[in-house]
């Protein structure tokens, strides 16, 4: 699934969301599922808890990170669909 850059990523219900020396940890309310993000990921969590869009995510992580806009690009696009699949987001 190619991820538009209009689109606005929101975590799903059901998942409680921690935060933990610089990491974000992520677990379902089952308490069947564990996802941990570094630092970077955990950046990108923040901005889609603060309800950016998927394009506002890849100019602010290529300021971040001082890398070209079409690399931090398609990175995002790319972790966000990761978090789709194992669903802890959707657009």
């Amino acid at each position: 699934m190619e991820i538009s850059n209009k689109k606005r990523p929101h975590s799903v219900e059901g998942i409680s969301v921690k935060e933990i020396g610089g990491e974000t940890i992520i677990v379902t309310d089952e308490g069947n599922w564990m996802h941990t993000l570094d630092t970077t990921a955990s950046f990108i969590w923040k901005l889609i808890e603060e309800g950016r869009e998927s394009a506002e995510i890849a100019l602010l992580v290529a300021g971040r990170y001082s890398i070209p806009e079409e690399r931090a690009s398609s990175d995002v696009n790319e972790f966000l669909e990761e978090l789709r699949k194992k669903g802890l987001i959707h657009f």
